[in-house]
C-alpha cells in the first residue's frame, strides 16, 4: 500500500499470495489452542472441529492462489497473453472453490483431532488402533487431490 504497488495486476496478485500465507499462518498458529484438548474435551471438541475446516480451507486457498499466480506469470512471458480480466475468476475460484471442498469431511462429521493437531481425524473416537476409513481417504483425497491437479495442470 504503501508504495501502491497495488495498481499493477501482477503485483496484486502477489499480495493475494501473501494474504492466503498470513492467512494459513494465523490458523497455524490457532492450534496451539488446543494444546490442552485431553483434559477438557467438551470445550476443546468444537473448537478443534472449526479449526480443522479451518486449516483445510487455508491450505487449499494458498494451494488456488499459487496456482493461479504461476498460471498468470506462465500465460504472460511465454504465451503473451495478458490476462487482466480474468482477476475476479482467480479471485473467486480461489476463495469458492476451497470452500466446497472444506466442507466435504462435515457430511461424514470426521473433522476433529488428527494426531498432534485438529484437521480429518483418522481413527475412531479415542482407539488409535482402529482406523476411520471415511477420514484416511478424505486426508489423502482432499490433501493430495488438489495438490496433484494443480501440478498437472
Amino acid at each position: 500500500v504503501c508504495f501502491k504497488l497495488y495498481k499493477f495486476f501482477s503485483h496484486r496478485l502477489a499480495l493475494y499470495q501473501a494474504l492466503a500465507a498470513i492467512f494459513v499462518s494465523a490458523v497455524c498458529s490457532l492450534e496451539s489452542l488446543t494444546i490442552l484438548f485431553d483434559k477438557e474435551t467438551q470445550i476443546y471438541g468444537p473448537l478443534c472441529q472449526i479449526l480443522g475446516f479451518l486449516l483445510q480451507y487455508s491450505f487449499t486457498v494458498k494451494l488456488c492462489f499459487t496456482a493461479w499466480l504461476v498460471f498468470h506469470l506462465f500465460a504472460f512471458t511465454v504465451c503473451y497473453k495478458d490476462l487482466k480480466r480474468l482477476e475476479l475468476v482467480y479471485v473467486s475460484t480461489a476463495i469458492v472453490c476451497p470452500l466446497i471442498l472444506a466442507c466435504i469431511p462435515f457430511i461424514n462429521s470426521v473433522y476433529g483431532v488428527a494426531g498432534i493437531w485438529c484437521w480429518i481425524r483418522n481413527w475412531k473416537d479415542d482407539c488409535a488402533t482402529e482406523k476411520l476409513k471415511e477420514g484416511v481417504i478424505e486426508q489423502f483425497v482432499l490433501m493430495y487431490g488438489p495438490l496433484y491437479t494443480t501440478m498437472t495442470l
